[in-house]
């Protein structure tokens, strides 16, 4: 057996309470300034991948990769800095852009001069080679975020299990549940009015489970109304036991927040359960090309109403989405399969450069 030894060496940044705040700023600064401190003496690796965000870390690692004649891959994880404009009314954008034009500009920079692009998603790949003004190559690749196989200990869970159902989730109650972030991204407002429909007509249950700045306003829309449960923030075995007792797992994404392949759909594949989701683009097409969930637009109450009553008068159906659901997630989106072809590729590119048949920066 072959054993690799790995070291792990942390840059500092200062840390940040909100995504988009000043503090944020100086993180960003504080943690290039420490990375470089670290690199500069660093010996050459073969190949250096850096995730944007941030631009600030990508263009630490371009200019230590330019002098020591290194590739570099530039992983697209966020549209960084188009998401921060997202969070701004529309009237405010153009300052925005104005503002974040030094921004906009190291994007480019950083895009423009990388060896490659790789990129957790279609779309997010097809914004950095805009950002570069390129045509795709065959050394950019998509791999996805994709999901952990769950390892949780079966008794633990099963305990889990039996509180869930003793809280209220009760098998012979059609239970949809939502797991992430409560924030603007994810308008679970017309969710909540869905379900408060349906509950005088079938048994049905929506449990939300996490934290955000939008809680207290959903709180406040579901008015305490005895069929929508808020669970506040719970822990991984929690989540997989919540997820086991539901019917469907909902993913309402606002489709002006750039979503197209978020990390949630790969978790809720996993769980092997039918997926409601909102989400357009990538997630849209897959869920429809897998036979693995159903669509809705994120502010269509009354569609969700429509999607979900259906599920609940075929449980035959349902059930089969939720295990083609499972199935493409073992075939395609494991994570350990995707980091498999992830390290595949990037020795790939390495061969080549080391045979001529490339070279290693890209002149900008």
């Amino acid at each position: 057996m072959n054993y690799h030894v790995i070291e792990f060496v942390l840059a500092h940044g200062g840390g940040y309470r909100r995504n988009v705040s000043l503090a944020r700023m100086l993180h960003l600064k504080v943690h290039a300034w420490n990375l470089r401190r670290l690199m500069a003496n660093a010996p050459a690796p073969d190949i250096i991948v850096s995730a944007m965000p941030t631009t600030e870390a990508c263009l630490v690692a371009l200019n230590y990769a330019r002098r020591r004649g290194v590739p570099v891959v530039v992983d697209i994880r966020d549209e960084w800095p188009q998401d921060y404009l997202r969070w701004l009314s529309p009237a405010l954008r153009p300052v925005g852009r104005l503002l974040l034009a030094p921004a906009f500009f190291a994007l480019r920079k950083v895009c423009r001069e990388a060896y490659a692009l790789a990129a957790v998603s279609e779309h997010q790949l097809a914004y950095g080679l805009s950002a570069a003004r390129r045509p795709p190559a065959a050394r950019d690749r998509v791999f996805h975020t994709g999901a952990r196989r769950v390892s949780h200990n079966s008794e633990i869970v099963a305990k889990e299990i039996e509180t869930w159902r003793k809280s209220g989730l009760t098998e012979d109650r059609f239970v949809c549940s939502f797991s992430g972030t409560l924030s603007p991204s994810r308008p679970l407002g017309p969710v909540i009015d869905a379900v408060k429909r349906l509950s005088s007509r079938i048994p049905i249950t929506l449990a939300i489970a996490g934290r955000g700045d939008r809680e207290a306003e959903y709180r406040a829309h579901a008015a305490g109304h005895p069929a929508i449960r808020f669970e506040g923030w719970i822990n991984a075995v929690q989540m997989a036991a919540l997820f086991e007792v539901s019917d469907v797992l909902l993913a309402p994404y606002h489709a002006d927040y750039g979503f197209s392949m978020p990390t949630k759909i790969f978790d809720y594949l996993a769980a092997g359960k039918a997926i409601v989701s909102s989400c357009p683009g990538e997630a849209e097409q897959l869920l429809k090309e897998k036979n693995c969930g159903l669509q809705y637009r994120y502010d269509d109450s009354a569609g969700l109403e429509a999607v979900l009553l259906k599920l609940y008068e075929d449980p035959q159906t349902c059930r089969a989405l939720g295990q083609t659901a499972r199935a493409c997630f073992e075939r395609e989106f494991a994570l350990d399969l995707i980091l498999e072809r992830y390290a595949d590729h990037l020795e790939t590119l390495v061969s080549e450069i080391r045979q001529g048949r490339a070279a290693p920066t890209t002149v900008s």
